[in-house]
């Protein structure tokens, strides 16, 4: 299943009088349902939805008949046949869906999170894709791009001198922070400012990719609260890591660690990086994607543990 996509097996009651199904909020549908609509009588040929949502989770069951599903999250897709009621689709955020090859009988129901919001639909194909070139879609979080709104949440991570002290100074004021995203919405196309964040909205940290070049980038501003998960900020590098190996397609990430910061420097050595020179205050590393991923893995392998244990 892509992520962000799942499917639901629902519990069938009955006995010698006939079946029953009940959905209930934060049980076998995992939001509270704010919404109920179905579609039915849907001619032949006929394609039904054709878009996506910026902040909607959506749950599909066909209760009678049977339709094909296609799901596209901007870099794969997926046909699933829904055909029984007690079978479910879970469809979050940011999935382009079309409900389509529809049976005569086939009665498709919708449980969705939030009313009707015609704004929080995307309904241009291109426009998708353009927005999905700044979130990256994880096992535990996503990333997504810095926004003005951030600007605080940011400032909060890095006048932390417990979490920031390896960076550079900030200066306590908002709204220099608030510019500085201004000008980055505006200006900074081959750079990306990412926010780590759970899929509940939750903001865990941030990440940046900057100095891209034409065969390497570099990651850093790598924060998160004392609050985030464990997993969150690892896969959070990870995914920084994996966007500018696989989306911008570069083979080589440079950076520099402080001397000091030892974890971070066993992190990356763990990762399969190589250290190409030292000085008095850093060190530097230089990581291809090969060797990435080769030693991703064993992160990966951390992050899943990590979540199982939080998830008994």
């Amino acid at each position: 299943m892509l992520p962000q996509t799942a499917l639901l097996d629902f519990t069938i009651c009955g006995d010698d009088r006939g079946s029953l199904i009940a959905l209930e909020s934060q049980k076998n549908i995992p939001f509270d349902i704010q919404r109920v609509y179905y579609i039915f009588g849907t001619k032949p040929g006929v394609v039904r939805g054709k878009h996506a949502h910026h902040d909607l989770e959506q749950v599909l069951v066909c209760t009678h008949g049977a339709c094909t599903i296609h799901l596209d999250n901007g870099c794969q897709q997926e046909d699933i046949r829904l055909d029984s009621p007690a079978k479910g689709l879970y469809i979050g955020e940011y999935i382009w869906h079309d409900m389509l090859d529809f049976t005569p009988d086939c009665v498709l129901m919708v449980l969705a999170s939030k009313p009707y919001d015609e704004s929080d639909y995307i309904r241009d194909y291109t426009k998708f894709c353009k927005i999905l070139e700044r979130i990256v879609f994880g096992k535990t979080i996503r990333l997504r791009d810095a926004e003005i709104k951030d600007a605080s949440f940011i400032l909060s991570l890095r006048l932390d001198t417990r979490k920031s002290r390896y960076l550079n100074p900030t200066n306590n004021d908002l709204k220099e922070q608030e510019a500085y995203l201004q000008k980055y919405k505006e200006e900074k196309q081959d750079e990306f400012y990412f926010i780590i964040e759970g899929y509940d909205r939750t903001p865990y940290g941030t990440v940046r990719i900057y100095d891209v070049g034409k065969d390497s980038f570099c990651p850093g501003s790598w924060l998160t609260s004392y609050t985030a998960p464990l997993s969150a900020g690892l896969e959070g590098m990870l995914l920084a890591l994996d966007y500018g190996f696989s989306r911008l397609k570069l083979p080589l990430a440079k950076y520099d660690v402080r001397s000091e910061n030892k974890s971070v420097i066993r992190f990356h050595k763990r990762l399969g990086a190589v250290i190409v020179r030292e000085d008095e205050q850093n060190v530097y590393f230089q990581l291809s994607k090969e060797s990435f991923d080769d030693h991703k893995s064993y992160f990966e392998e951390m992050i899943s543990s990590n979540v199982s244990a939080n998830n008994p």
